[in-house]
């Protein structure tokens, strides 16, 4: 079933994983964007193919990498990022000028969502909200309006799922690299997950009664 809701990160790669041309492929960065698309894509599985740097750690080169992917398939490729690794390799935007297209589609959520997910975030132990921002949440306050601006590329920032699912196709239509930028929160992205996968167990559970 289709996510319910504003757009969201788990929004976000079901769309991605759906849009991928068939004969072109999908790059898919560390941390949050790999397990949603493992989470959330459709279960008829993507168009294309579907690619990972270094598995689900290690945020270097990914950029670098898809188009590195994009000019030995010869195909185009959408590449599914967060804004901490996007950073980590802002410069190889500039490779995106030119070779066949990279779709940059980049969930700033303004730094580490998936700590959230560990103890130091909430329950016994937990640290204080001050020292986890600090230490795991790593706030940056920045957006890639201006990166993209200085390649030369689309830049799309789209607010709502209409908004995106249309920034989406025309950057894959355009036949030309360009950047999509989602903005959300962490914390909220967090609670919404942990609400998909409380009524994903009542499901499964209903059904075994």
């Amino acid at each position: 079933r289709d996510l319910p809701g504003d757009l969201s990160e788990p929004g976000v790669a079901r769309a991605v994983a759906r849009a991928v041309p068939a004969g072109g492929a999908l790059l898919v960065a560390a941390s949050m964007p790999i397990r949603d698309v493992e989470a959330y894509a459709p279960a008829d599985g993507v168009p294309g193919l579907v690619f990972a740097n270094r598995g689900a750690s290690g945020i270097d080169g990914t950029v670098a990498t898809a188009h590195g992917l994009a000019r030995g398939l010869g195909e185009p490729v959408v590449l599914l990022i967060g804004d901490l690794a996007l950073l980590h390799d802002q410069t190889s935007l500039a490779l995106l000028r030119s070779g066949p297209p990279v779709v940059v589609v980049c969930v700033n959520n303004d730094g580490g969502g998936i700590f959230h997910r560990l103890p130091v975030a909430s329950g016994p132990g937990a640290l204080d909200p001050d020292t986890f921002e600090r230490m795991f949440g790593t706030p940056h306050g920045l957006t890639f309006d201006a990166a993209a601006a200085q390649m030369g590329l689309a830049y799309h920032a789209p607010p709502t799922v209409e908004a995106f699912d249309d920034a989406l196709a025309t950057a894959r239509d355009s036949g030309a690299s360009a950047l999509i930028e989602v903005r959300t929160d962490r914390a909220e992205q967090t609670a919404l997950r942990a609400r998909i996968e409380a009524a994903v167990a009542a499901a499964v559970d209903a059904a075994l009664a």
